[in-house]
């Protein structure tokens, strides 16, 4: 597999000790792994919004899968438009910035969805493809401001566009929270995004271990997605 290393980027706003304090105060935030890993579910249905809400002609199905795996990893995929280099490098040049201010459940405001990681695991690895585009791939540490790289490669992605997020290295945070568990993540996926899920163009399923025989759809129930995030096709 071929890859090019295409820039480093540093996580910093004014200085390195604002930076981590600012850091580590949003990931007491979320006080479950379940809410760190909604945080990019999150913006896999802000990107969904965006797409079954805008030009007839540019609508397609979306797809938002939630996978646990056996040794405790987690990933968030979608088959949504994807992140350009800027984008990918505004994650960490642009934390404070966010599209989402006052959405709630979004982290809005502040822009550190993406960094809901560090509460409960090491690092996070994003895979972001626009369409027509190349994979572009950047790891993220817990304990690494600096020289966050970013690389092209041309490996094989699951759609023709989207995002892969891989949450590895869980050790429960300073909360000390048990790993994520498979039926837990299916009931609170459902209690969320129960009213989203509702939506004929919109495919939100929780796996294990990448098995279609475990896929839990949902059934509809208590939500609490907010309305600005209510999926409708008109």
């Amino acid at each position: 597999m071929a890859r090019r290393k295409l820039c480093s980027v540093d996580i910093s706003v004014t200085s390195d000790e604002q930076v981590e304090s600012a850091l580590e105060s949003t990931a007491g935030n979320f006080e479950n792994p379940y809410k760190s890993v909604f945080a990019y579910s999150h913006n896999s249905l802000g990107c969904a919004k965006d797409i079954l809400q805008g030009d007839k002609a540019s609508r397609y199905d979306i797809e938002i899968k939630i996978n646990l795996s056996s040794n405790g990893d987690v990933d968030v995929l979608d088959n949504c438009s994807g992140m350009t280099l800027g984008e990918l490098k505004g994650i960490c040049e642009r934390v404070f910035l966010s599209g989402k201010k006052g959405v709630k459940l979004a982290g809005g405001g502040a822009g550190f969805g993406m960094h809901a990681f560090r509460s409960f695991f090491r690092e996070a690895t994003i895979k972001t493809k626009t369409k027509g585009g190349r994979v572009l791939e950047m790891t993220l540490k817990r304990e690494k401001l600096h020289g966050n790289e970013i690389c092209e490669t041309d490996e094989d992605f699951p759609y023709e566009s989207g995002t892969w997020v891989h949450l590895s290295g869980f050790d429960g945070g300073a909360r000390k929270q048990k790993p994520v568990d498979f039926k837990d993540l299916c009931f609170e996926t459902n209690r969320r995004y129960a009213l989203a899920r509702r939506n004929p163009r919109l495919r939100l399923v929780v796996l294990k271990d990448w098995d279609e025989s475990t896929a839990d759809e949902g059934e509809g129930g208590i939500f609490e997605v907010s309305r600005s995030l209510r999926l409708t096709d008109t």
